[in-house]
């Protein structure tokens, strides 16, 4: 017998002694209703700890932490790029030399709170532990 795991994520409406109100994630016009014995045997909440937010990050996604203090911040990952040696900018080419292509690997930019790019972020003992990443619009 095959298996499947659902992947989408549902979200808590209300919860009573008896059943629990749920929806898939924003789709209000989307709810049922489960036992809760059902539902706290089903069930596990989505920790969204460093791990969700490099998967986060692999689909697409920009990722932010409520934690953080400056507003408007959040990483991005920036998807490989390779460039032939003769559209390099000069700027590259100083770094790198002359008729030498560019292969860029993927890295993480920050967008900071002073609204400037940041390549090459590394993220912080706090952020690698934290469980209060969520996703930026």
């Amino acid at each position: 017998m095959k298996t499947y795991q659902k992947t989408a994520l549902i979200e808590v409406v209300s919860e009573e002694q008896d059943r629990v109100l749920v929806q898939n994630q924003n789709k209000p016009e989307d709810q049922w209703v489960v036992p809760a014995d059902v539902f706290n045997q089903t069930y596990e909440e989505v920790k969204q700890d460093f791990g969700w937010a490099i998967r986060k990050l692999k689909e697409g996604f920009k990722v932010a932490r409520k934690g953080w203090n400056g507003k408007g911040m959040w990483i991005a990952l920036m998807p490989s790029l390779y460039l032939d040696k003769d559209i390099i900018n000069g700027r590259t080419k100083k770094h790198i030399g002359e008729g030498v292509d560019l292969d860029s690997q993927p890295y993480l930019v920050m967008w900071t709170a002073s609204q400037q790019w940041q390549p090459g972020w590394l993220a912080s003992q706090a952020d690698m532990l934290a469980e209060d990443w969520l996703l930026i619009e």
